[in-house]
């Protein structure tokens, strides 16, 4: 039956589905890496770590239409898959994924032919990996968290610090995919490839900034002093490393770093939501009307009927809404962790 759901998905998709926009500039990426074009050299257009070639090489030498619907699929089973590593209730597990799935940004996504769903992934088989401690399965978890990583950088920090106490050998198992990745990305695009990267984002930023959705985008269009949410940010990372050594690591912590790290990242787009599924199934399995609160803020792209591209910034009310969901769910779950923050918090 699996098998028939998503063959089914797979026809449908290579039927349904126009040329990707993202997808045709990583054809063009692959094609200009084959003919020799240096790496994160101008024009390449390319923000990605370079093992991630490894998975478009082969994809992009498909036709089109097969490539992004085998890609499409891929993405829902691997969102499928990151929910079933997270679940803790079946029922909530499934509200998690229609509201998680069923939106605007996952839709994006799957029409501009975006791999984020390959992090999403890293995020669900790093909580697993850690949770059953598996170190090999942790080194391919951070892998593909690697593969994008500004976006889930605190998720990241949580995991090596779960693992502090593992022994040697097993932080070599955890890093050993990343690190023959980098030896080898060395090795095809030069010993200088990580300072051409930092200057290639430097002097040539992503683009599509007409539909950036973070909070510093906010603040600007609003004329807010961005002392402000700088202030909110540090504010919050403080309190996430108090709860997560008071509290340990687990699904809340996990849930809200991702939501911090989307709500204050630099650069972020819709089709990058789908990495914020596991956050909303840890709302989910504890308070269903607070994960359906924060799914409707994945419908604000419609406000671009009337408002216009000037307004795609408020897509960043989904984050937050989750930031603030997180947050109610832990302060239920850990009565003495809030009791003891309030209390450290009036003495200073």
């Amino acid at each position: 039956m699996a098998v028939g759901a998503a063959l089914t998905l797979l026809f449908t998709l290579a039927w349904a589905l126009p040329p990707g926009a993202d997808y045709a500039i990583y054809e063009a990426i692959v094609d200009q890496v084959l003919q020799g074009v240096q790496l994160y050299s101008a024009g390449t257009r390319y923000y990605d770590a370079p093992w991630l070639l490894a998975i478009l090489v082969p994809l992009t030498q498909l036709p089109q239409p097969l490539a992004q619907a085998i890609l499409g699929t891929a993405s829902v089973l691997m969102a499928i898959g990151a929910v079933h590593m997270l679940r803790q209730s079946r029922r909530a597990t499934l509200w998690a994924l229609v509201f998680g799935l069923a939106n605007l940004h996952t839709f994006s996504l799957l029409f501009r032919g975006q791999i984020d769903a390959l992090v999403l992934l890293g995020v669900g088989l790093g909580w697993f990996a850690v949770s059953r401690r598996r170190p090999w399965l942790l080194s391919v978890a951070l892998w593909l968290l690697s593969t994008k990583p500004p976006n889930v950088l605190l998720v990241m920090l949580l995991l090596l610090w779960a693992i502090r106490h593992w022994p040697w050998q097993d932080w070599l198992r955890a890093f050993s995919l990343v690190g023959v990745s980098m030896l080898c990305s060395f090795i095809a695009f030069g010993l200088d490839w990580p300072l051409r990267y930092v200057l290639y984002i430097r002097e040539t930023p992503p683009g599509l900034v007409n539909v950036v959705a973070t909070i510093w985008r906010g603040a600007t269009t609003l004329a807010i002093p961005l002392w402000l949410p700088l202030g909110l940010a540090l504010l919050c990372l403080v309190v996430w490393v108090y709860w997560v050594k008071r509290t340990g690591f687990h699904l809340g912590t996990l849930a809200l770093a991702l939501a911090i790290n989307f709500v204050f990242s630099p650069y972020v787009l819709g089709y990058h939501f789908i990495v914020l599924l596991p956050a909303l199934v840890y709302v989910a399995q504890a308070d269903a009307r607070l994960a359906l609160a924060a799914s409707l803020c994945t419908w604000t792209p419609l406000a671009r009927q009337w408002g216009g591209f000037e307004i795609a910034w408020i897509d960043v009310t989904y984050p937050l809404a989750l930031l603030v969901a997180t947050w109610i769910v832990l302060l239920r779950a850990y009565p003495a962790a809030a009791r003891n923050l309030r209390s450290s918090a009036s003495r200073a």
